[in-house]
């Protein structure tokens, strides 16, 4: 069941003269980023003073924030750029340097957690730990040097169930190939299918999209732990657990997440140092449950309306910093 408004019916609720570029997931990645689709002067109505740009970006941004770069460029030399809005997946992206508004919203994340929402009952009956025939599981589609490095360092353990699909390392338990997903690019799916992977594992550790970049997002890797019932450490951008807090989600007691905040050259090996008998000897999953069960709740019964608020909260702002009529009810 949709349990969101979409996407453009929001954003017409408070610009209702606004043209949508929405991008999201639209573009191959090049060797300079993502691809920025760009309207003419003549494509915008700037003369009107109630009209609005919004573009919806990629789900994420390169690390030198290119995307943005062009927009800033291009539209600063004909338009009113207090009213151009630029929709990012990222939590802390407002705080760059641009002048353009930037809204904080991931549709992918939306459709994701309402996709995840439709199969809430055959997700919770699928996935219960049944034996602890490995300590952790640490999944890795597409190699990356952060993945590959963390991947090396954990098979040293013995401990783990633990792949390198692009590499032709698969796990344990059979799940979607990794042509299977490019084809069907189904997240739910893809999850159900690593079921048997989730349940003979105590806990993740997350290799996740990106490493490196100050402006990281949190993906449907996280989300999938949270379904899964799974605790969890991460490989990932740095301040990544306290991202995942600031959504509303708790961590876990049992892990030591003082890595977190570590820098990029240290932070693999910081986080291996930190829980290293977690991963060798596995955790107490029944004294994790308060926050396993918290976390569940959360994302099927109160995350996606959290988002959704954030989202509305973010566009109030803005609409309230000009001259307008009352927003449409949503």
């Amino acid at each position: 069941m949709k349990f969101q408004t979409t996407f453009t019916e929001t954003i017409k609720a408070f610009f209702p003269q606004s043209t949508i570029i929405d991008s999201a997931l639209q573009f191959p990645i090049t060797s300079t980023g993502w691809s920025v689709e760009l309207l003419t002067k003549d494509e915008c109505d700037f003369d009107n003073p109630d009209y609005y740009l919004v573009l919806n970006l990629q789900d994420m941004l390169s690390s030198d924030l290119n995307e943005l770069d062009q927009i800033e460029s291009h539209y600063s030399k004909f338009a009113d750029m207090n009213r151009i809005i630029v929709c990012v997946w990222c939590t802390t992206l407002s705080k760059a340097n641009y002048s353009f508004r930037i809204v904080e919203h991931s549709t992918h994340t939306v459709a994701t957690v309402e996709q995840y929402k439709q199969y809430e009952t055959e997700l919770r009956q699928l996935f219960k730990h049944t034996n602890s025939e490995y300590k952790f599981l640490c999944m890795n589609r597409i190699e990356k040097q952060h993945r590959t490095t963390v991947a090396q360092k954990l098979h040293t353990l013995d401990t783990g169930n633990i792949s390198m699909q692009s590499k032709g390392k698969e796990l344990v338990y059979t799940n979607k190939t990794y042509t299977d997903y490019d084809v069907e690019y189904n997240n739910c799916t893809n999850l159900m299918s690593l079921a048997q992977n989730f349940n003979t594992s105590e806990f993740s550790v997350i290799t996740e999209s990106q490493y490196t970049t100050e402006y990281g997002i949190v993906t449907e890797k996280f989300y999938n732990t949270v379904v899964a019932q799974h605790p969890f450490i991460a490989v990932a951008q740095r301040n990544y657990c306290s991202q995942i807090q600031g959504l509303g989600f708790k961590l876990y007691h049992c892990f030591d997440y003082g890595y977190d905040s570590v820098e990029d050259r240290y932070r693999i090996d910081k986080m291996l140092e930190l829980n290293r008998v977690q991963l060798e000897t596995g955790i107490d999953i029944e004294g994790c449950r308060e926050v396993i069960d918290y976390n569940t709740e959360w994302f099927f019964n109160g995350f996606g309306t959290e988002l959704q608020r954030r989202f509305e909260s973010q566009l109030l702002r803005i609409w309230h910093s000009g001259d307008h009529q009352d927003p449409a009810v949503i």
